[in-house]
């Protein structure tokens, strides 16, 4: 019995499910032992003292302590809990980012480069390794400009768009006025 090739709906999530495995667990095995600047130390310190005050960073400090809680009763150092969390979020980010290339025309190749690209950017490694907001909340812009896209196309507007973003669009033609040989 011949087998049917899946639908490109079901190929690209498992392509997406791919790159974010991929980005997440080398993230995980390039997690930093040291801290990038005084705010990670004390979000770390903020795990064991309970105090999640902060004076300008309101959602972090809510989000470690929700992750940290997944890991209750584990043997898991609260530094290495912060740096799980930047690999997560920067995971998801990077996984969304190369489903908003599939979504907006890339081919699947064209996709996983773009993808490949932004996963192994310095500053993209960097603060998905350290106990910083720009690893987690990298998910977050990446869901942004996913979200953009597929407005872009009118996603659930009922204006003809199939709810995925367009390659984008060349500038409308403009054909020379007709001149007349008289």
């Amino acid at each position: 019995m011949r087998r049917m090739p899946r639908p490109p709906v079901v190929r690209d999530v498992a392509a997406t499910g791919g790159v974010f495995v991929l980005a997440l667990s080398a993230y995980l095995l390039l997690g930093q032992s040291t801290f990038y600047k005084g705010d990670g130390q004390a979000f770390v310190a903020s795990l064991s003292t309970g105090d999640f005050a902060h004076p300008y960073h309101l959602a972090y400090p809510r989000l470690l302590q929700g992750f940290a809680a997944l890991f209750g009763g584990m043997d898991v150092s609260n530094l290495r809990i912060g740096t799980s969390l930047s690999a997560l979020g920067t995971a998801i980010g990077v996984a969304v980012f190369h489903a908003t290339c599939r979504n907006s025309g890339l081919g699947p190749s064209r996709s996983l480069l773009a993808a490949l690209l932004v996963a192994t950017a310095a500053p993209i490694v960097f603060f998905a390794t350290v106990v910083e907001v720009h690893g987690p909340f990298f998910a977050f812009a990446s869901v942004a400009w996913w979200t953009i896209t597929r407005l872009e196309r009118g996603a659930g507007t009922g204006g003809g768009g199939s709810g995925v973003a367009s390659p984008p669009r060349s500038p409308p033609r403009r054909t020379p006025p007709a001149t007349s040989s008289s």
